[in-house]
């Protein structure tokens, strides 16, 4: 039983109620508790966790305040590889952690971590909060991955200079250069929530065109080349068409291009031995002689 008003009652009436109680032999307990206990109970009230679905997931999310701790689980349905990333963080620092066997193991920032040798069905645990170390900044924000780990199954990528025999580079483009690209899990299953990115350099310096995967671990897009004034001149070529030869010479830029999967050096096309495939910027064809 709880005294929710004293108002005008006296002391007399107040004496009289826990004379009640002794005369019982029993009191109610009081406890009374300091500001500085509350974030510590409330740390350890259970919080709701998400559960993430079959893909590689970005999560941005924040803290509602300095004792709010964020779950997250993923399950391994085909016994797949697992990427946890802490990518990205913003006003006061956080904590990511993941459970490995009943303990919470620090994730540390900027370092992608891969789980491996997993069973099917098997469920993997993290949690964001606040630094203990750090104040609360109201506002702040992280941005994690969390899912099954991405690999490069397979890409294409074409210019629209396909009738010009592939004199100076492996790949030649006019003005729009198409790509796509396909992305698995550790199984073999197409991964949706990957990026690839197609870093390429036209002959100065070199530009980043990242593409998400979708359901079907696919991405394609064709990209606007622009025009260009061409530092190199080949030399002059020969082309048919029926019993018709034309003699023809291009200006260009050389450059190169490569593949690189969730930001990871040598996970798609271009690596440790061979670093890119090379690339030509047709900037402007000539005829010569008909």
């Amino acid at each position: 039983m709880w005294i929710t008003c004293f108002k005008s009652t006296g002391a007399r009436s107040v004496l009289l109620f826990w004379g009640m109680f002794l005369a019982a032999g029993v009191a109610p307990a009081i406890s009374f508790l300091s500001a500085s206990a509350i974030p510590a109970i409330a740390s350890k009230i259970p919080t709701a966790t998400t559960a993430l679905p079959d893909k590689l997931n970005t999560l941005e999310d924040s803290l509602a305040d300095e004792t709010d701790v964020k779950h997250y689980s993923f399950t391994a349905v085909r016994g797949q590889d697992v990427w946890i990333h802490a990518k990205q963080q913003k006003g006061s620092p956080v904590t990511l952690e993941y459970n490995r066997n009943g303990t919470w193991v620090a994730v540390p920032w900027g370092a992608p971590l891969t789980m491996s040798d997993l069973q099917p069905n098997q469920e993997i645990q993290v949690r964001i909060s606040k630094t203990s170390s750090t104040p609360y900044v109201p506002g702040s924000t992280y941005k994690i991955e969390f899912g099954s780990a991405p690999y490069y199954a397979d890409s294409r990528v074409v210019g629209d200079a396909s009738e010009l025999p592939l004199y100076w580079a492996n790949t030649q483009a006019y003005k729009v250069l198409n790509w796509s690209v396909r992305l698995a899990d550790s199984t073999g299953h197409p991964l949706e929530g990957a990026t690839a990115t197609l870093i390429l350099n036209k002959g100065a310096g070199e530009t980043n065109t990242p593409l998400m995967t979708d359901s079907t671990g696919s991405a394609v897009q064709g990209i606007e080349l622009g025009s260009c004034h061409g530092r190199l001149k080949s030399a002059p070529f020969w082309t048919s068409s029926g019993k018709y030869y034309y003699q023809w010479e291009v200006e260009y830029n050389l450059g190169y291009w490569l593949i690189q999967i969730q930001g990871k050096e040598a996970s798609g096309v271009g690596g440790h031995n061979v670093p890119n495939v090379s690339f030509a910027h047709i900037c402007y064809q000539r005829m010569l002689h008909n």
